[in-house]
């Protein structure tokens, strides 16, 4: 995340997601509502976390900065680095959810399952209360 000088120049709606180079997706946080100033989050791609996890994460930071020049148009005043290790699944299931045991009962649900996002949580986690309706344990 970063703080800017100005606004970004990200086109409308304020966020692009990309597919070249070591950016994933970058945000506008001004133009999203959630910042007063001008700010963005950079997410990087699975390949680059991936290639500079254990590397310092200043250095990482400015890396990605500098490939999101053209998006921010300004001068970065200051940013915030946060790494999750296990932040996107490798491998998605097809099923929305894993029913592992009937007594007592058990079921997996997460982004795992149905989707690499916040949504497909949602919607695992709506398909296992619905599993576990069938064993009448609420």
């Amino acid at each position: 995340m970063a703080v800017l000088d100005r606004p970004t120049r990200l086109p409308p709606p304020g966020g692009l997601v990309l597919t070249d180079g070591p950016i994933a997706w970058i945000a506008d946080n001004q133009r999203k509502g959630i910042s007063a100033t001008p700010a963005v989050t950079v997410h990087a791609t699975a390949a680059f976390s991936l290639e500079h996890w254990d590397r310092d994460r200043e250095d990482s930071a400015r890396e990605l900065l500098g490939a999101a020049t053209a998006w921010l148009g300004s001068k970065v005043t200051e940013f915030q680095v946060h790494g999750w290790r296990f932040s996107k699944p490798l491998r998605v299931e097809e099923h929305p959810c894993c029913v592992l045991s009937a007594s007592p009962p058990l079921v997996l649900a997460g982004d795992a399952f149905a989707g690499p996002r916040v949504e497909g949580a949602v919607l695992s986690g709506w398909a296992a209360a619905d599993a576990l309706k069938q064993y009448r344990i609420f």
